[in-house]
Formats: structure tokens, C-alpha cells, sequence
């Protein structure tokens, strides 16, 4: 390869490089969780139980020994997270934008618009202290995914879990809404 093919390739390269670092998002999440949980100052999290769970469709308690796993507890970006989301996609379609076209890895994504560590990791001692088991929480923190019983749900959420008819099919599912420590009050909770 000659000198100048090699300073058109050196040339590329910077270009790609400054290119990534220019359309790179700012910011990245930070703490919303500011004080220890207090299991006696509680708040419900409003619009977590399913519509079919109706004292039609209830066929009773299922035993608090009842395995559940894999239940999925999901988190939501702070609002300025999720504002700054929103801008950066608006940009990577705007053709005028340094940022159009220039889409992020995976980790990447986790790290701008993902949820604090700080956070998932006070949720996940919570469940833990609770007595369920952590199976994974998603690369962006927005997802974590438990083990238990039902009896540690009712105990941690302050729910019970039903069993279900609907439309001649079985499920179950939880009767109200639950809740959680009022500490961590944000408008991020899912």
C-alpha cells in the first residue's frame, strides 16, 4: 500500500471516528432511588393488574407455595433520560443532525439510556431481602427478572395472586395493584 493510499485510509478512519464521538449521545442515567426502602410507608404502583382480573373471572387464591418464575419487574427511564432519548432518535432521522444514521451497540444504548446501576442494584437487594431470586436484569437495567412464590409476592408487593377463568381458559394473575416503598416514588417505575 502506497503513502497516499494510506493517508486516505488514516483520513476514512478519523473521519469514522469523529463522526461516532460528534453523534455520540450526552449524558448518561443517573440515581433516582435517594433513600433506603421502608416497608412501612408504601405506594401503589396504579395500572398493574390485568383488566380480566374481575371477581367474575376469580376462582380463588392459589397457595402461597405456588412457584412463580421468571416474573418480570420493569423499570422506566427518568424523564430526562427519556427526553434525551426521544431527541437522540429524532436526530439519528434527521438528515441534518450529526447524530443521523449513527446508531449506538447495544451497550452503547445501555449506557446513555439505560437505568442507573445504583438503582438496579437497591431493587435487586430488595427482592433478595425479600426472598426471591434474581434469574437477569436486561443490559439497559430496565428489566429485571425474578423467582419466588406467590406467598413472597403477597408479602413484597402486598397483592395476592388469583386463579382465573377466562373465557373457559385458566390463568392466574394478581387482584389489585401493588405496591412498593414509598421511597422509591419517581415517576420512572413502571
Amino acid at each position: 500500500m502506497n503513502k497516499i493510499a494510506i493517508a486516505r485510509c488514516m483520513a476514512i478512519l478519523l473521519s469514522a471516528v469523529f463522526s461516532a464521538v460528534s453523534a455520540a449521545p450526552s449524558g448518561h442515567p443517573t440515581a433516582a432511588i435517594a433513600s433506603v426502602a421502608d416497608d412501612s410507608k408504601l405506594i401503589m404502583l396504579h395500572g398493574n393488574t390485568r383488566p380480566e382480573a374481575t371477581a367474575a373471572n376469580d376462582q380463588g387464591a392459589v397457595a402461597d407455595t405456588m412457584p412463580l418464575e421468571h416474573v418480570q419487574l420493569q423499570l422506566k427511564r427518568t424523564p430526562e433520560r427519556e427526553a434525551a432519548l426521544q431527541q437522540y432518535i429524532a436526530d439519528l432521522h434527521n438528515p441534518k443532525s450529526s447524530s443521523y444514521h449513527q446508531w449506538l451497540s447495544p451497550s452503547q444504548f445501555a449506557t446513555h439510556y439505560g437505568v442507573d446501576g445504583e438503582d438496579v442494584a437497591a431493587v435487586s437487594s430488595w427482592l433478595i431481602a425479600k426472598g426471591f431470586r434474581i434469574d437477569g436484569v436486561a443490559p439497559t437495567g430496565l428489566t429485571l427478572e425474578f423467582s419466588g412464590t406467590a406467598g413472597l409476592v403477597k408479602s413484597a408487593f402486598h397483592t395476592d395472586i388469583h386463579h382465573l377463568n377466562v373465557n373457559g381458559a385458566t390463568h392466574y394473575a394478581n387482584m389489585r395493584d401493588p405496591m412498593i416503598p414509598a421511597a422509591w416514588r419517581r415517576p420512572w417505575w413502571g
